[in-house]
């Protein structure tokens, strides 16, 4: 913008000088997030159902497209997801060498008119400059309408200047009929995108909304059914987010294992509510079969079995757990669990003593402890830590009937006295034979 005719050579370094200062800034970075090495991002590439040539000659389109978005911000052309065709070469789809060519074309009008037309060539070049990271090479997803957001900072500056100027040609030639048709058409635009955001607004109202506009938009995409499935879950028609994530499984996504996978461990869960854990666990193993070893699928995975009571089956699964994920409490408490239930306390305390010291004040760490001493005779130590949890949790009657095996483990009488009239204090007769119920029906 600023380009003085004195001292040229002198304004040369200060550009070169700019320059090399921003390349050698660009050269650390790389070096310091890619570690050294300059095409590990190719390793990305593993988890999308895209190469980087085929990025590379869709991308153009996809810009071509934003702009488009710009010019004609429709709301039926506006969406949160988009399902673009992928470019496999210069011809296929046709549209890809024009867009190329359109690309190349601003880029280098923008160079060529930059001292002539700087305000329209800066909004060009910033655009492009803007969208280098996230539509060249680095493995991203294809598109998304945010990405636009910065680089489009500067593209209505021209029009900006060009309507002031010609409101300027307007007063100068005392013309009031221009003045006027140019205030009507820079309120009817100003109206129009007030009511298309008005329009867009209503569609982000929730959720359900936005990502049901979506599978109208895109109906052959994965993620939509995905998200409205977990909706439909959270709203409890768990039979429609069964059919969700069943249609799913069908479609392509950015990251086709990461679908898949989210779909069986989500219909898992759905089924561990209704309590047919066998049916869960297998939906669980698929999870496993697409992603394996992840954390997630893993534990529930396990929890199912627990749940099913195939504690052998559970108890190697754990050790894949606890193997990989060797500092995480909740996974440490599972497998002392298990082994407590196995009938192995010793080999449990190993577990639940390290589950504590990593969180030193979850109950269901404790507790398990607190039983796994009672159930390896070390009966005086889990009084102990049993009766110091119940301070905390006086009305948890896991901890009071762990008191009280505990009391007749050690032949306490008056500690059973204490322990059974506060839980009759607590308790109803049919909670605690529902109670009962339960635990002789997991002991099967």
């Amino acid at each position: 913008f600023f380009q003085p005719s004195e001292l040229p050579r002198t304004n040369r370094r200060i550009f070169l000088s700019a320059a090399g200062g921003a390349l050698f800034v660009f050269l650390t970075g790389t070096l310091f997030f890619l570690k050294g090495d300059f095409f590990s991002f190719v390793n990305g590439y593993s988890i999308r159902p895209f190469t980087l040539g085929e990025r590379l000659l869709t991308e153009p389109r996809i810009l071509i497209f934003y702009l488009s978005q710009l010019l004609l911000p429709l709301p039926g052309r506006l969406s949160i997801a988009h399902d673009v065709a992928l470019s496999r070469s210069l011809l296929n789809p046709l549209t890809t060498l024009p867009a190329i060519f359109l690309v190349c074309m601003l880029i280098g009008f923008g160079i060529w008119r930059l001292k002539k037309w700087p305000v329209i060539s800066f909004g060009i070049l910033f655009y492009f400059l803007n969208h280098i990271i996230e539509s060249t090479i680095i493995p991203l997803e294809l598109i998304f309408e945010h990405r636009n957001y910065l680089p489009t900072m500067f593209i209505f500056w021209p029009l900006a200047v060009g309507v002031g100027r010609l409101f300027e040609y307007a007063q100068m030639r005392q013309d009031s009929r221009l003045k006027w048709i140019a205030s009507a058409a820079v309120v009817l635009v100003i109206c129009a995108l007030g009511l298309g955001t008005y329009r867009r607004n209503v569609v982000w109202a929730s959720e359900t909304s936005l990502w049901e506009d979506v599978l109208k938009k895109a109906p052959e995409l994965a993620r939509p059914y995905l998200v409205l499935a977990s909706e439909y879950e959270k709203q409890n028609e768990s039979e429609k987010a069964l059919e969700y994530y069943q249609t799913a499984l069908a479609l392509p996504d950015q990251r086709p294992k990461q679908a898949r996978g989210t779909a069986y461990n989500n219909m898992g869960t759905i089924y561990m509510k209704r309590h047919d854990y066998e049916t869960a666990a297998e939906l669980y193993r698929q999870a496993l079969s697409i992603r394996p070893l992840h954390a997630k699928y893993l534990h529930n995975l396990v929890l199912a079995l627990v749940k099913s009571r195939n504690w052998q089956a559970a108890s190697a699964r754990a050790d894949l757990l606890v193997s990989k994920y060797s500092n995480n409490a909740t996974y440490l408490n599972l497998k002392g669990y298990i082994l407590l239930n196995q009938g192995e306390p010793e080999e449990a305390l190993a577990y639940l003593r390290k589950a504590i010291t990593l969180a030193p004040r979850d109950k269901n760490s404790i507790v398990n402890y607190g039983l796994a001493l009672s159930r390896a005779g070390k009966t005086g130590k889990a009084a102990q830590v049993l009766s110091q949890i119940h301070q905390i949790y006086v009305s948890d009657i896991i901890i009071l009937m762990g008191l009280i095996e505990n009391s007749l483990r050690a032949g306490d009488q008056p500690g059973f006295d204490r322990y059974a009239n506060r839980l009759l204090a607590g308790f109803s007769i049919g909670e605690i034979r529902r109670f009962l119920l339960k635990v002789r029906l997991k002991c099967r």
